[in-house]
């Protein structure tokens, strides 16, 4: 079948993204036309072609059942699409070439898709600098903890003795390891006397150094479009979780609406929208003195658990944002 509609929905993103099935299963209850493109199925599952001829520029998705003709796109999701895998048939020489031609040729394509982006790949990529975001929330009036990024032992050491012992550590972009066996994560953590003295090697991989904030509990601001929804999550409650709540995953973790003053709410819609993105999760702290510090940004973080654990309507907001485009266009 060939769709030429003008109100298509189209998600990009990957077959195990278990988040995406909560918005496929909110469009179908609507009825609203949709194409889900995991793109690690192309090119191998899955054919598709631009042309630019004649002043105009088209393009098209054909997955064996469908044929997306792309100018009937109303919005996209660019959710968490994977690269491009050609096939076990690709000689090994060329398997890293035809992997690029077919990322690159992805690209291409959605840059050429004139619709409303949620959010658009350029300006997730420019919102993905956790540097730069401290800034930025700085610039907007947000607090944040005391900062160091460096490679420098000598530095740390010096920023360490400022802070008087409470320190912790993070990643400057991901703390994701991928291993020849395994993959490790590394969370952000509390800096020890003892860890000073096994810093050489910081000058492979300089981090984000900050002071330790004690907390009442960290709360998660997903801002969808307009709308924001502040959550609590009681990290102090596991000895674990003080420091980065994630690191237990523990699913007791007491989880509860928050009331964020107005204040706080706009300052988050004023960062989210610097970057020209319409959805983002923020992690904020309340510290024990009753003040909010911004940590860091994540503009395509996970929240269906979130929707989960509180009931709050995440789902339904992210469609309405799809649908609706109740929100300034960043294409």
């Amino acid at each position: 079948m060939t769709y030429t509609g003008r109100d298509l929905i189209l998600l990009l993103t990957n077959k195990e993204d278990l988040t995406a099935d909560f918005v496929v299963l909110e469009l179908q209850k609507r009825n609203i036309p949709y194409f889900r493109f995991n793109t690690e199925d192309f090119p191998y599952k899955i054919k598709a072609g631009i042309s630019c001829r004649n002043s105009l520029v088209n393009g098209y998705i054909d997955d064996g059942k469908n044929i997306i003709d792309l100018k009937g796109v109303k919005s996209i999701w660019y959710r968490r699409p994977k690269r491009a895998v050609p096939g076990e048939n690709i000689n090994n020489e060329f398997e890293r070439f035809c992997r690029m031609e077919s990322w690159y040729f992805l690209r291409g394509l959605w840059e050429n898709i004139d619709c409303f982006w949620v959010s658009h790949p350029y300006n997730l990529e420019k919102a993905r600098s956790k540097i730069r975001q401290l800034a930025v929330a700085q610039q907007i009036g947000l607090k944040i903890p005391d900062t160091l990024v460096s490679n420098n032992p000598s530095e740390v050491k010096r920023f360490f003795e400022e802070l008087k012992g409470e320190m912790v550590v993070k990643p400057v972009r991901s703390g994701l390891v991928r291993g020849d066996v395994k993959d490790y994560v590394i969370y952000t953590s509390k800096v020890s006397v003892e860890h000073l003295e096994k810093l050489d090697g910081l000058k492979f991989a300089p981090s984000i150094f900050q002071a330790c904030i004690p907390k009442k509990y960290d709360i998660r601001v997903t801002v969808i479009g307009e709308k924001v929804f502040p959550v609590e999550i009681h990290s102090q409650s596991n000895p674990e979780a003080v420091i980065d709540w994630r690191k237990p995953q523990d699913v007791k973790l007491e989880h509860r609406v928050h009331d964020l003053p107005v204040e706080i709410k706009t300052k988050c819609l004023q960062l989210v929208k610097f970057y020209g993105i319409q959805f983002a999760a923020i992690d904020l702290v309340l510290s024990r003195d009753g003040k909010y510090y911004f940590l860091e940004l994540n503009p395509n973080g996970q929240w269906a658990w979130i929707e989960q654990r509180t009931g709050i309507p995440l789902t339904e907001s992210l469609v309405d944002l799809l649908v609706n485009l109740d929100s300034d266009a960043c294409k």
